[in-house]
C-alpha cells in the first residue's frame, strides 16, 4: 500500500457538476504535491460523478452515498481520508496554489497542532474579489462568541481530532460548521495565521440561499436549541450566551434579507437581536445585516 499522504482534502459535494471542476483544479494546481482528494458524492442527481471521474486523477478518490447532507458528508470523507491532516472544502469554492504549502510550513513549526486556520478572502459570482480578509483581534478561541466568521475551507484538522469530534448529521440543523468549531474551540487552542489561502465564492446557488423562509427559520432554530448541548462548550462559552444567540438573529436576519423571503421577519429578528444582547448593534454583522435589509427590494410583507 501507497505511503499515506500527509493531506487529505475532503470535498462534499451534492449537485454541483457546473462549479466542481474550478474547485478541484484549485487543489490540482497546489505547489506542496503530497496530498490525496477525496470528493464525496451526497446523493446527486446531476454529471457531478462524470465531471469528477473526467478528470482521470487517479490522486481524486470518487465515493458516492445517499443523500444526507454536508455534515454527513464530511464526516463520510474524514472517514475514508488518509492524511495526517484534514481540509474540508466546498465544492463551489477555490484554494490559491500555496494553500497546502503554507500549511505544511506552519504546521511544522507550531509542533503539530490539533487545528489551524488561515485567512481567506471572499469573490462574487465572477470571481472578482469583493471582500478582503477579516481582522481578528484575540484568539480565534475567542473570536467564536461573536458568532461563525472561520471558514473550514481555510482550516485544517488534525485526522484523529476530526473522528473523535465529527460534524452534527442532524439534517435540520444550519450551522453545522460553527457547532462543531465551538466543540473543538472549548478543547484546543485554534491556531492562526494571516496569510490569505483560500476564497469563498459567493453565488446565487449556494445552499442557505435556495431554502424556504420556513425551512430556513426551522434550521436556525435548531441551531439555537443545540447550541450550548456539549458540556465543554457550555463551560467554555456559557457566560456568552446571550451574545451568541444575538449572533445567530443577526445571521437569521441577514439570510431571510439576502433571499429576498420576508423583510417582516428580518426586522422582527433583527430586534430580537438587540433585544437579546443590545451591543450588537455596534458589531460588523448587525450593520451588515441592516445594510442587506436596506437593499433589499420590494416592499415590505
Amino acid at each position: 500500500m501507497a505511503e499515506a499522504p500527509f493531506f487529505s482534502v475532503v470535498i462534499p459535494t451534492f449537485n454541483r457538476a457546473d462549479l466542481i471542476t474550478n474547485t478541484l483544479r484549485s487543489v490540482q494546481a497546489q505547489t506542496f504535491r503530497d496530498f490525496e482528494v477525496v470528493v464525496v458524492d451526497d446523493g446527486s442527481t446531476d454529471d457531478t460523478e462524470g465531471v469528477v471521474r473526467a478528470f482521470g486523477d487517479p490522486g481524486i478518490r470518487y465515493h458516492l452515498k445517499v443523500h444526507g447532507e454536508r455534515g454527513a458528508a464530511r464526516n463520510a470523507g474524514a472517514r475514508l481520508a488518509r492524511g495526517r491532516y484534514i481540509n474540508f472544502l466546498d465544492s463551489d469554492d477555490l484554494l490559491y496554489p500555496h494553500h497546502l504549502a503554507t500549511a505544511a510550513a506552519f504546521i511544522a513549526t507550531h509542533d503539530e497542532p490539533e487545528v489551524c486556520h488561515f485567512a481567506f478572502d471572499v469573490r462574487d459570482a465572477s470571481l472578482r474579489v469583493v471582500q478582503g480578509p477579516r481582522a481578528f483581534t484575540g484568539t480565534l478561541n475567542d473570536q467564536l462568541v461573536f458568532g461563525n466568521s472561520l471558514s473550514f475551507n481555510a482550516a485544517f484538522v488534525r485526522r484523529d481530532i476530526a473522528l473523535r469530534h465529527p460534524f452534527s448529521e442532524d439534517p435540520d440543523l444550519t450551522g453545522e460548521d460553527w457547532h462543531l468549531w465551538l466543540r473543538l474551540g472549548a478543547r484546543y487552542p485554534l491556531r492562526h495565521a494571516g496569510t490569505v489561502t483560500s476564497s469563498l465564492v459567493n453565488h446565487g446557488a449556494r445552499s442557505v440561499l435556495t431554502l424556504s423562509r420556513d425551512v430556513l427559520v426551522t434550521r436556525v432554530s435548531r441551531l439555537l436549541d443545540c447550541l450550548f448541548d456539549d458540556d465543554e462548550v457550555k463551560r467554555r462559552y456559557g457566560r456568552y450566551e446571550r451574545r451568541m444567540r444575538a449572533a445567530v438573529f443577526c445571521y437569521l436576519a441577514l439570510h431571510l434579507a439576502l433571499g429576498r423571503l420576508s423583510q417582516r421577519d428580518a426586522v422582527r429578528y433583527l430586534a430580537r437581536a438587540v433585544a437579546t444582547w443590545p451591543a450588537i448593534v455596534v458589531t460588523r454583522d448587525f450593520l451588515g445585516a441592516l445594510k442587506r435589509l436596506a437593499l433589499s427590494l420590494g416592499p415590505v410583507r
